[in-house]
């Protein structure tokens, strides 16, 4: 199944859009969430284009952790990666966060950071 989730605004004289796209073996019950965190990813991205935000600022806002040059995983991307997990590479609950403590090294998932999560995000993402 293919997902392409885009958001475009016009500000003044400029426009602002993005488009994502992803594939993956999923069940039709679970698209619902997928499209919507996808488009929560290109909302976010035009809105930091618009306000000119550059993402290390928009990292540190979004985690709460102002001032810290590198936060933590959020919520929404510890949820967005299991969910890609899920349903691109189909690991699930406890497997997936197996994985997760090998790939980044660490003993719990909420101490991955949140440019590695971000990364990891992007990688989940492309096409195989």
């Amino acid at each position: 199944m293919k997902f392409t989730a885009s958001y475009g605004l016009k500000n003044n004289d400029e426009n602002y859009f993005v488009s994502l796209e992803t594939e993956n073996d999923m069940e039709i019950k679970n698209a619902p969430e997928t499209i919507d965190e996808l488009f929560e990813l290109a909302k976010k991205a035009v809105q930091r284009q618009t306000e000119g935000t550059p993402l290390s600022k928009a990292e540190e806002n979004d985690n709460g952790d102002e001032g810290k040059p590198e936060g933590k995983i959020t919520p929404k991307q510890t949820k967005f990666i299991y969910t890609l997990l899920r349903n691109n590479k189909k690991i699930f609950g406890d497997d997936a966060t197996d994985y997760l403590r090998k790939e980044f090294k660490v003993k719990l998932v909420k101490e991955i950071s949140f440019k590695q999560a971000d990364a990891f995000i992007k990688k989940l993402l492309q096409k195989d």
